[in-house]
Order: C-alpha cells, then sequence, then structure tokens
C-alpha cells in the first residue's frame, strides 16, 4: 500500500523523466523561491528538498526540469523523501516543469533545530494560535 501511495504521489500527473533528465530544487524561505544544490536526478532532488524542508521552518519546496546535465549529490539520505513521504502532500500542477510539495501541519515544527530558527514573532503568533484554536 504504502508503495502505491509513493507512486502515485511520484509519478501521478508529473513530468516525464527521461535518462538524462536533471531537476532543480527550489525552497521558499520568506516569501521568495531560493535555489538549492545543483541540478541533479528526480530521486535525488526529491531527497534533498524534502530533507531540508523537514529540518527547516521552510515548509514549502518544488522541482523544477533543468537543461543542464545532472550530477549527483552523495552526501544525502538516498530513499529519504520515500520514509518520510506521509509528511509531504504534492500539489496540483499547473505547469508541466514543475511540481511543489508541501510539509503537512502536524510536521512543520517537529525538531529543536526547527524551533531555533523561529523567530520571536512567529512563536508568539503560534502560541496565540494555540491558545484560540484558530488553527
Amino acid at each position: 500500500m504504502v508503495e502505491d501511495l509513493v507512486k502515485s504521489m511520484i509519478d501521478k500527473n508529473l513530468i516525464k523523466t527521461g535518462r538524462f533528465n536533471s531537476f532543480q530544487v527550489y525552497i521558499k524561505e520568506k516569501g521568495k523561491w531560493k535555489r538549492l544544490g545543483n541540478p541533479t536526478t528526480r530521486d535525488n532532488a526529491l531527497d534533498i528538498g524534502s530533507k531540508y524542508v523537514d529540518i527547516n521552518p521552510s515548509a514549502v519546496f518544488k522541482i523544477v526540469k533543468s537543461n543542464e546535465a545532472p550530477s549527483i549529490n552523495k552526501d544525502i539520505d538516498f530513499g529519504y523523501f520515500r520514509y518520510n513521504i506521509d509528511k509531504f502532500r504534492a500539489s496540483r500542477i499547473k505547469n508541466k516543469k514543475e511540481q511543489k510539495f508541501t510539509e503537512k501541519e502536524k510536521y512543520r515544527i517537529d525538531s529543536n533545530v526547527e524551533k531555533m530558527k523561529i523567530s520571536k514573532k512567529g512563536l508568539k503568533k503560534r502560541r496565540i494560535g494555540s491558545l484560540f484554536e484558530l488553527r
């Protein structure tokens, strides 16, 4: 069942991947898209984006098809996205050359690093929201 979920989330209505296709990872920080690393293979790009979003306060990452040759980053955990697929949801695809993934709300602030990187303003907002149950 998990394999079916992974397959549908990765392959459903997505960019057709060929042997030499590469993808660039972008993360959204403070309302702006920031490029992360070099163009790489699709699975590697998903692993890089999901690991960064899971560790840092950013909640959204996207992969965009690139025309450059893919390079493989050996410093990341292979299969990280597949292992943590239940933490993310895929957005609708409007542009066939990119796909966005969002970390689900209940998994957003689940590590000490994320808690340390949130500003005082963000912590206050989260506290007020939980007091009045606005979330």
